[in-house]
């Protein structure tokens, strides 16, 4: 069945991100020593080793497994069931999950484990989220929430989504090329250190210090330190509160100090040694493009899963509107977060944005989708309402507040 969900697209996809992935290796080797990538390729490794460990053990041991239905999914069973004879997975191997974690199942202990299950009860649990990771064992996970808001044919066809991205093997595929680029970037990071102690040691350590004051008297002009005092749970005070306009507030400065931090830096060392500037935007935008190079094969394969959906019965317009509910609900929690969805970036920031993004935006993927449909014989009457029907959001009530910025980068 893989076979039939790759496409001359998808091909030629895997075939410019790997070409733009040996670029940048090349490039990281030109510009380095072959001491510095070997180590750096030797440390990742390792590191990716035990992170991997990690995430598989949590995964594919610490969830819990969905019931067979619910009130609110009556015939999800049935639902699953189908999706694992047309994918050829074994539903006695391969169980839905939730998000949650079972607390009744062994755990190991150990700061890794215990930041992945963290991450999985702060921003995924409770929010409208499906995922699938397959680290040797696929494991295919929808939350509760998502649960109660899609009905019978929209859940068929967000997890038919989920099984696709673990038919095409996309962790599979996706796993070569995160170990080239961390190598990569560990490398071009420890090359740019080298670059800086060799200016000597007083030098080094002055430019160190620079580093860390210029940012922080900054910080302490902007009001940082009374924004932090507010996130304490403990005060009373009304005027002490963390406001949304606080948070804004303290994320702007957290990120210009530290844009202030890095030019800081740049700019003392390269006042010593002009190549250093050199260095650091070689280094940079290798950095970058590595980034660049995977968003575009994970959107690729956002879009080859929703094809591949539909190859294994969901109904494209299904997927339409279930994409539609999550991406309403996103609007509604973000602006409950005080995001104002009313300001729009400019183009230039979209577009930005739009490169580093690891999904298509629901817009191009219901255009998508839309084609597909027509393809399979869908009227335009049937699109259109598809695509502006009103949308039934009566599980919205079920869906807390809490980890609402979790949407902006981890939609179905």
């Amino acid at each position: 069945m893989a076979q039939n969900f790759y496409q001359l697209r998808n091909y030629g996809a895997l075939a410019f991100s790997y070409a733009m992935t040996a670029t940048i290796a090349a490039a990281t080797y030109t510009i380095g020593m072959p001491a510095i990538l070997g180590f750096a390729a030797a440390y990742t490794t390792l590191a990716t080793i035990k992170d991997l460990r990690a995430n598989k053990h949590v995964f594919e041991n610490n969830l819990k497994q969905h019931e067979d239905n619910y009130s609110y999914s009556p015939k999800l069973k049935q639902i699953v069931q189908e999706l694992y004879t047309k994918s050829g997975l074994s539903a006695d191997k391969y169980p839905i999950h939730d998000f949650d974690i079972d607390d009744a199942k062994p755990q190991k202990r150990g700061i890794k484990y215990e930041a992945i299950r963290q991450r999985l009860r702060s921003a995924y649990t409770a929010m409208p989220n499906a995922a699938a990771i397959d680290l040797g064992k696929p494991v295919i996970m929808i939350s509760k929430s998502l649960l109660e808001i899609l009905n019978d044919h929209e859940e068929k066809a967000v997890l038919a989504h989920e099984f696709s991205h673990i038919v095409a093997k996309h962790s599979t595929i996706d796993l070569p090329q995160q170990l080239i680029h961390r190598a990569a970037r560990s490398a071009n990071g420890i090359l740019y250190i080298f670059s800086t102690a060799a200016t000597g040691v007083v030098n080094f350590t002055v430019g160190l210090l620079a580093t860390i004051v210029v940012p922080t008297i900054a910080a302490k002009l902007s009001g940082f330190g009374a924004l932090v005092k507010k996130m304490n749970p403990e005060n009373k005070g009304e005027n002490d509160r963390m406001t949304d306009a606080d948070r804004k507030r303290l994320s702007r400065i957290a990120i210009g100090c530290f844009g202030l931090g890095i030019v800081t830096n740049v700019a003392f060392f390269s006042a010593i040694n002009p190549m250093i500037a050199g260095i650091f935007l070689a280094t940079w935008g290798l950095g970058r493009t590595a980034r660049i190079t995977s968003a575009t094969l994970s959107r690729s394969q956002e879009y080859q899963a929703d094809r591949g959906a539909v190859l294994l019965g969901a109904d494209p317009l299904a997927l339409v509107t279930a994409l539609r509910k999550i991406n309403e609900i996103k609007t509604i929690k973000m602006a409950e977060a005080g995001h104002d969805s009313t300001k729009q970036p400019s183009k230039l920031s979209r577009a930005w944005a739009n490169l580093h993004a690891s999904h298509p935006t629901v817009e191009r993927r219901i255009g998508r989708l839309s084609a597909i449909a027509r393809q399979s014989g869908y009227g335009e009457d049937h699109i259109t309402f598809a695509r502006t029907c009103t949308l039934d959001l009566s599980g919205l009530n079920q869906v807390p507040h809490r980890a609402a910025q979790a949407y902006t980068n981890h939609m179905t």
